[in-house]
């Protein structure tokens, strides 16, 4: 409270607390009359508190709200609901009356690491020897506000000469908030080198493709085993595939050789890289709803040691209603002058019966044999000697 006193007639005077209340109510005081004026101070300013945030994905601001107190404005700064830039930003606040102000303070701080992108992994042959000149467009980064630096932590730099083998290049972006990121890619130099898997001749004859001949087979071009006994590794990237498939004969013979692989990303070479696995408890499994197709099978125990996968079995939903050929062809029980030929069979319409035919290599005169059932059994044959058979469905 302000008193303003204003004091008429002669003399000084000093009025106590119980005289001014008196003269508040009007009274006299021996000839003198005091005028006192009292004016309540303006209310300040409940400021609002400092505020820290951090900024909105991808942006380099924040949309900051704040509570307006009542009879103010903002006198300067970003209204509440604005965009407020990555930093600090001072707002000034003043009473409707004039009288009063205040400030408070919005930091807003930029949280979001830069986005850094590499090649994607390098494999380039050698034509050095053991090196290779291996050019790549660098990383790239981009920010939300303001991108520093991008710098190689390791590996080795465009255009520069990297050895065989795999070295891996990282590199790491800094913003001018101090946030960074990293990437990564390989560069893979195959040398000359190359890797032989150990081979131990064995040979087989119990399976062939229809109208198998002498030495047709079905066989793995790299077995497990072989890939077990050799220095590759699982995920190892294969840039090229070499063999040698040869089989003693006495007479000229040709032949066609069809490769199928699996785990390839090459789809005219992949046969299939994607089992499905299913389990039962049964010794058989129906399947249903496949597509058409050609397909193959094989199963294993699971124990608490699971038993390796038993030999692949092949089967085809193609041409159903057609005169569906054998396949899957099989020689067992082989003695010195008998052996049983079997195979699987497609449904087919009007079918009638299978006609297997044996010959002796390399003659082509045939013995035939009819029978309704996958399998016939060869007898009186000529020990020592090699045979060929084939058989086709009759319909």
């Amino acid at each position: 409270m302000k008193v303003f006193k204003q004091i008429y007639g002669c003399g000084k005077m000093v009025l106590p607390v119980a005289v001014f209340l008196l003269f508040m109510q009007g009274i006299p005081l021996n000839g003198n009359f005091l005028h006192a004026h009292v004016l309540n101070d303006p209310p300040g300013i409940n400021c609002p508190g400092d505020i820290v945030t951090v900024n909105d994905p991808g942006r380099c601001y924040a949309v900051v709200e704040y509570t307006l107190p009542d009879e103010t404005y903002v006198e300067s700064g970003p209204a509440s609901g604005s965009d407020f830039p990555v930093g600090v930003t001072v707002i000034t606040l003043k009473s409707n009356d004039g009288m009063h102000s205040c400030t408070f303070i919005v930091t807003v701080t930029d949280a979001e690491p830069p986005e850094i992108f590499c090649p994607e992994n390098i494999i380039q042959s050698s034509s050095l020897g053991d090196c290779q000149v291996v050019d790549f467009e660098p990383p790239y980064a981009v920010d939300n506000c303001e991108l520093v630096s991008i710098i190689q932590l390791s590996g080795l730099e465009p255009g520069d000469i990297f050895p065989a083998g795999t070295t891996v290049n990282t590199y790491q972006a800094t913003d001018a908030a101090g946030n960074t990121s990293t990437c990564s890619f390989s560069v893979t130099v195959t040398g000359n080198s190359s890797t032989v898997l150990n081979y131990d001749g064995s040979t087989s004859q119990l399976m062939a493709p229809q109208g198998g001949v002498a030495y047709q087979r079905s066989f793995y071009l790299v077995s497990p085993e072989e890939m077990a006994g050799s220095d590759l590794t699982e995920g190892t990237e294969i840039q090229s595939i070499g063999y040698t498939i040869g089989v003693p004969s006495e007479s000229e013979v040709s032949a066609s050789l069809k490769i199928y692989l699996q785990n390839t990303t090459d789809e005219e070479s992949r046969y299939d890289t994607a089992w499905t696995a299913v389990t039962t408890s049964q010794d058989h499994y129906t399947l249903s709803g496949i597509p058409e197709g050609d397909y193959e099978w094989q199963v294993r125990a699971i124990c608490s040691g699971n038993s390796s996968y038993s030999p692949l079995k092949e089967f085809s939903t193609v041409d159903l209603n057609e005169c569906g050929q054998p396949y899957n062809l099989e020689t067992t029980d082989i003695a010195a002058t008998t052996a049983r030929f079997a195979w699987e069979g497609r449904d087919s319409d009007g079918f009638q019966s299978y006609l297997a035919e044996y010959s002796i290599y390399p003659f082509e005169t045939w013995t035939e044999a009819a029978t309704t059932n996958t399998f016939f059994v060869a007898t009186d044959l000529i020990p020592d000697t090699t045979y060929r058979w084939r058989v086709q469905s009759i319909c």
